[in-house]
């Protein structure tokens, strides 16, 4: 009767012991000592720092152009500005009710856990890059049937030049198109013009 006993608190004792799930340091204990718990008891609370994961928002304007893996660069106002790098993890399906912006997971490396949970973080997202871009005032660009375009003034005459916008950024617009840097554009009473009417440059 002794060694089943025995054998049965043997079985209780292993029974008791707690195993968590993934590797991290504990950040909360919820128990203690000599409390009763059961399966469904909540003990400690368990956070990864390596790596970390950061959360951000990006709104609709700007949603194309993140993708997962693409980098992004940090700073930390704890670490003087130094700057760091990681990597878009996740882009959420569902936008943030309250502020109408999709929610961005990042991951970002942190061998050392320099990086603790509820620091202040700037983040950077490069985003598409242009080379040697041509860049136009917003109200420049006509669209007609579908097509974009805008006049260019040369020697007093408005021409009709095709464009593609690349993208918008505030009042401006990226454009490719056969468009010179330097060149006048008109950007008041283009709704009406033809091309080859002959226009004055105000001021």
């Amino acid at each position: 009767m002794a060694r089943v006993a025995i054998e049965s608190m043997e079985e209780e004792l292993r029974d008791t012991k707690v195993f968590s799930p993934s590797s991290g340091q504990i950040s909360e204990r919820w128990v203690s000592v000599g409390e009763a718990v059961n399966s469904s008891s909540v003990l400690f609370t368990i956070i990864q720092l390596d790596p970390i994961k950061v959360l951000t928002e990006i709104s609709e304007p700007y949603l194309q152009e993140v993708v997962p893996g693409e980098k992004v660069r940090f700073t930390f106002d704890a670490f003087g500005g130094a700057a760091f790098t990681g990597t878009v993890h996740r882009i959420h399906p569902v936008a943030n009710p309250q502020s109408g912006a999709f929610p961005v997971e990042i991951r970002l490396d942190n061998p050392g856990r320099r990086f603790l949970s509820g620091m202040i973080v700037r983040i950077s997202l490069l985003g598409h890059t242009f080379t040697d871009a041509i860049q136009v005032p917003l109200e420049s660009i006509v669209n007609a049937q579908g097509e974009d375009y805008i006049f260019v003034v040369e020697d007093g005459i408005a021409r009709r030049t095709g464009v593609r916008v690349q993208k918008r950024i505030g009042g401006k617009a990226v454009i490719e198109g056969d468009v010179q840097a330097g060149q006048k554009v008109v950007i008041r009473g283009n709704r009406n013009l033809t091309d080859g009417t002959a226009v004055e440059l105000a001021g």
